[in-house]
């Protein structure tokens, strides 16, 4: 390249492109730096009069002075390009935190770095080819995997658990499985008396032996907040399911890196743990784990986390009729086919047993969320396909709206629809599930990132981008793959960031509040009947017999004690205002936002001291 002496520098003549790179480069530190400053940057008026305007061109001029100097100095193409590649990630993950949970702002977002990921990718000035060809160990590998685990694990673990102690989770559902979990460490039974208002084992509502691996750890810590942690290691340790899955896919180490990357900000996965505790959160890493022992063709490693897939929940069954009928369509050899029927039989086996253990503890499989494809006094699924088959305009109904939409651009525009780009049509047949679990279904926390029901299909999403974006030419999977991570960055930068501010704000604003609530219910006998206020159900998790409000399945009952949360007061669903009005009860102690009420025939004034008598 021609250079040009001007003092005792020598610059490199410069390109057009690469200075209008710079340029918006140091624009886009520029706009950062008013974004970080506002409060709320959709209050236009806030934000330009309270601007220093002064430090917004100063933050222009030396950003520029410094992205040009560099270029100019070197020559090197590289600077301008990976400049505004990474400010402009930032840039659009901190906007897309500042603009929570708003899917379309997020897939607008996706459009203008992929417009930027056009420029900067070409001719390799994001040096991805470079680092390819001398990222040539496995090691390097692993230990960045190690690190983005225990990274994903502990920022998770540790924010979700802040959730608890703020008194932020409620009865449905982490006080169902905080209570339980205590039962099973005293009795060995998932027992629960929160789930239905009554002693129920939870086998009655889900059959999810699964628990049982996690007990150990339980009957260790002795603690609700062991949950979070297990519950976050679980979701994390899908990633070193997909360094493997790249691996048999023969994509070399960057990419491998890139994927991995992908993994721990794909949306759905981190983002669901904000939602208390459930089984499902188990299923991705282990249909991950069941889908690299495939590829490997290890039979016995299939079956075990086929098993294991199918012990999260009775319909579970249906990611493994997805991974059963994609084998045997893609699959060549006698034996795989063999195995894909054998994993088809093993989840209909499964699916009538665990049915009919639902039965026998006496509950019903939970069909209910297709009530709406039911006619009259029908029931069963059998009756849902008909139904589907004689209208089949009502299921699209069903299918096609906003609120659908948006939960398909957290789980596929993510990863840019690498799904469908796929020559063959069976990867459509791993996405088939997320019709049936979530789309289809009325209810509307089936077709909500922040809710369960995406881990599964999450893992089906996944393996499927993989092998899509495994089968592109060498040139364009790795910028493919770099842009899809770069989008889940911002996706989960505006579902995960507002909640791990605000949990760690509204922890760090009132901590010894709440130390002194948890303490002072740590002062109710866990041999007595309690009634409780939803949000601090998941505390009195020692309680045999336990009891929520609002109480969904039965009637408000007049147990030994009341344990009322005053933050709602009111007319609020959770207000316990009718309980403490109660004359039959008598206030014994009370601690930041928690008043505790015995039973009047119980109360001895030698043991409680009356609040209300001077």
């Amino acid at each position: 390249m021609d250079t040009i002496k001007i003092g005792p520098f020598r610059l490199h003549k410069p390109r057009p492109d690469a200075l209008v790179a710079s340029f918006a480069a140091a624009f886009v530190c520029a706009a950062l730096f008013a974004l970080l400053k506002s409060d709320n940057f959709l209050d236009l008026s806030q934000t330009v009069q309270n601007l220093p305007v002064g430090a917004f061109i100063a933050v222009f001029l030396i950003a520029l002075l410094v992205f040009s100097a560099a270029y100019l100095l070197t020559g090197w193409l590289e600077i301008p390009a990976i400049s505004l590649s990474v400010v402009s990630v930032f840039f659009a993950a901190v906007l897309a935190a500042k603009n929570e949970a708003n899917a379309f702002f997020c897939a607008g977002l996706a459009l203008i770095i992929l417009i930027v990921f056009k420029w900067t990718s070409r001719d390799d000035r994001l040096m991805l080819d470079r680092a390819e060809n001398r990222l040539k160990s496995w090691k390097i590998v692993w230990i960045a995997g190690a690190c983005l685990f225990v990274l994903y694990t502990v920022l998770i673990a540790w924010h979700t658990s802040l959730k608890y102690s703020t008194f932020s989770n409620f009865t449905f559902d982490f006080g169902i499985f905080a209570q339980m979990f205590e039962r099973m460490r005293l009795t060995g039974l998932p027992m629960t008396t929160v789930e239905r208002s009554t002693e129920l084992t939870h086998f009655a509502v889900h059959f999810s032996p699964i628990y049982y691996l996690f007990l150990p750890g339980y009957l260790l810590f002795h603690t609700p907040h062991y949950l979070f942690w297990i519950q976050a290691a679980a979701t994390g340790a899908g990633l070193f399911a997909v360094i493997l899955i790249c691996k048999k896919l023969e994509q070399s180490p960057l990419f491998t890196l890139i994927a991995s990357v992908l993994y721990v900000f794909y949306p759905s996965i981190g983002n669901g743990c904000f939602y208390d505790f459930h089984e499902n959160k188990f299923l991705t890493v282990c249909i991950l784990w069941l889908l690299y022992f495939i590829l490997a063709e290890n039979r016995v490693g299939t079956v075990v986390f086929a098993l294991a897939t199918l012990c999260v929940k009775e319909d579970a069954a249906l990611y493994l009729f997805a991974v059963a009928v994609w084998m045997f369509v893609t699959r060549k050899k006698k034996q795989d086919r063999i195995m894909a029927a054998v994993l088809f039989a093993m989840g209909v086996a499964y699916y009538l047993f665990a049915t009919a253990m639902i039965r026998h503890y006496g509950g019903e499989p939970m069909l209910s969320r297709f009530d709406d494809y039911m006619v009259g006094s029908e029931s069963g699924l059998l009756a849902v396909a008909k139904n589907i088959l004689l209208d089949f305009g009502y299921l699209l109904s069903n299918l096609f709206t906003a609120d659908r939409a948006e939960f398909v651009i957290w789980m596929l525009l993510c990863v840019l629809g690498a799904p469908f780009l796929h020559s063959a049509a069976s990867n459509l047949i791993l996405i088939a599930p997320m019709i049936v679990i979530n789309l289809m279904q009325t209810w509307t926390y089936q077709y909500d990132v922040d809710y369960q029901y995406t881990y599964g299909v999450a893992a089906l999403v996944l393996f499927a981008s993989l092998l899509s974006i495994a089968q592109m030419k060498p040139e364009k999977r790795k910028k493919f793959l770099l842009c899809a991570a770069a989008v889940c960055i911002i996706f989960t930068s505006s579902l995960v960031l507002p909640k791990m501010q605000r949990y760690s704000n509204r922890y760090n604003g009132s901590k010894e509040v709440y130390r002194e609530v948890e303490d002072l219910i740590r002062t109710v006998p866990a041999d007595v009947s309690v009634t409780a206020t939803s949000s601090l159900c998941p505390h009195l998790y020692f309680v045999k017999d336990l009891h929520t409000v609002p109480d969904y399945y039965a009637e408000m009952q007049q147990t030994d004690y009341y344990v009322v949360d005053t933050r709602y007061s009111g007319t609020s669903s959770y207000s316990c205002d009718s309980m403490v009005k109660n004359s039959n009860y008598i206030k014994i102690r009370s601690a930041g936002f928690v008043d505790i009420y015995i039973r009047a025939d119980l109360y001895d004034p030698l043991l409680f001291a009356d609040p209300t008598q001077p």
